[in-house]
């Protein structure tokens, strides 16, 4: 093979392994996890997230980022309950996938739940007093 010929083979191969390398946007810039901050007015509220306990305001939890949906409270003594329905929304990095035709990319943000990001992104809490009888 002529050493011209295998220099440009060379090239288009390296191409294409950067190619596929860099297909992959969501997961490039984050990680099948996303950390969600948690707080509450007053502080010392339980986190419950699907009928778990996880901890007091102010709390950080890494959550998967591909769970569809979760049912949170914060609930604290002489306080009404605090009730949001967390979910998934489609992460804006996946465009890079489709503007850049990288479909590896998308099936592994896909499979690694990178595609999405936990909404609402982050947890602040006025909890009311509950009115006493």
């Amino acid at each position: 093979m002529a050493p011209g010929k295998m220099m440009r083979r060379s090239k288009l191969m390296l191409a294409l392994v950067i190619f596929a390398c860099c297909s992959s946007c969501a997961s490039i810039m984050s990680t099948s996890r996303q950390t969600v901050p948690f707080y509450s007015t007053p502080e010392g509220a339980t986190i419950m997230i699907n009928d778990s306990v996880y901890g007091k305001t102010p709390l950080h939890i890494d959550m998967k980022r591909k769970r569809r949906g979760r049912d949170v409270r914060l609930k604290l003594d002489g306080y009404e309950t605090y009730y949001v329905y967390m979910h998934r929304t489609l992460n804006p990095w996946v465009l890079g996938n489709i503007l850049l035709g990288g479909l590896i990319g998308l099936g592994i943000d896909a499979i690694t739940g990178a595609m999405y990001e936990v909404y609402p992104d982050n947890i602040n809490a006025d909890l009311k007093k509950t009115s006493q009888q």
